[in-house]
């Protein structure tokens, strides 16, 4: 059951930071309610909905977040605002963002005191609010306004909170099965450097060597991005059927590693590489993708900058 509901978080994750900023203005734009809910329902699987009818006057059938709205209600997620209306493009407060999230764990409850100044210990969030108080998910010191608006980047970070506190367990017992389900979302600000402190990467799961068969062969850098500077430099990685991965620069190898590769969706995922000598694990988000020309190309965004690679044919 445990790793159920953390697959269903991490997809979850991967809808929220992959289908919410398509439908907000930007990241730090004020999150709508219905674009929360319809980003929750697609997480979910987008079950249908087993009524026809919405329960409030304000969702338009023909909206492309009706059913996701009706999922919402059935399942006790919403319950609307005022006067029998959802209010589809009103703003995500603070004391919503975190009731979802509570609603959606069950309605656990909670004895954490409300430190907040600004929140009232009897007010309709307050059990939401204990909740999340020992969950994790809000920090005492931190502050909380309950009716400030909620940008989609302070919501991620609110479910990011809400995944680690589910780790109750050993991460690495769930990490192959997760892989093997494809259910890793490309977020590296949040699950790339939690899996590089935790995960032991010198233990090679089955399931990481299919995600890396399309990496399996030579790659040559695009030094061009770089000026001309590097137009002498010759850079270049290969990696066999093992997933052993060598690096060579100008002739020279610079690196030897074991890889992984994490696929989130096709096209996209989380690239790994477990230095051999030191130890040590690098990660960064990555895209693989065909140029007009028909070569592959991968492209990896790291912390400290992004670098394509092209597959040599043969």
């Amino acid at each position: 059951m445990k790793q159920r509901k953390v697959f269903a978080f991490l997809l979850a994750l991967a809808v929220l930071v992959g289908v919410l900023p398509m439908a907000a203005a930007a990241i730090d734009a004020p999150l709508r309610r219905s674009e929360l809910v319809a980003g929750l329902w697609e997480a979910a699987g987008s079950p249908a909905p087993t009524s026809a009818e919405a329960p409030f006057a304000d969702v338009d059938k023909n909206a492309a977040y009706y059913s996701a709205v009706l999922w919402a209600a059935e399942t006790g997620l919403t319950d609307g605002t005022d006067g029998g209306k959802f209010s589809p493009d009103a703003e995500v407060s603070a004391a919503q963002a975190v009731a979802f999230l509570w609603k959606r764990a069950g309605k656990p409850e909670a004895a954490a005191e409300i430190p907040f100044a600004d929140a009232d210990a009897n007010a309709w969030y307050a059990p939401a609010v204990r909740w999340a108080l020992e969950a994790g998910l809000l920090d005492a010191a931190s502050g909380f306004v309950p009716n400030a608006s909620v940008t989609l980047a302070e919501f991620e970070a609110l479910l990011a909170s809400d995944f680690l506190a589910q780790l109750s367990g050993s991460y690495v017992e769930l990490f192959p099965a997760m892989c093997e389900e494809r259910f890793v979302p490309v977020w590296s600000e949040v699950l790339l450097p939690y899996c590089l402190e935790n995960m032991d990467y010198s233990q090679r799961a089955d399931a990481t060597l299919t995600q890396i068969s399309d990496f399996i062969g030579t790659w040559d850098a695009d030094m061009s991005p770089f000026g001309p500077a590097y137009a002498d430099v010759s850079l270049y990685f290969t990696i066999d059927d093992a997933g052993h991965g060598t690096t060579w620069m100008n002739g020279v190898v610079t690196s030897e590693y074991d890889v992984y590769a994490y696929e989130s969706a096709p096209g996209r995922g989380v690239y790994v590489a477990y230095e051999l000598d030191s130890g040590e694990a690098e990660g960064a988000d990555y895209t693989l993708q065909t140029s007009e020309s028909g070569q592959a190309v991968l492209t990896l965004y790291a912390a400290d900058g992004t670098i394509s690679y092209i597959k040599r044919a043969g």
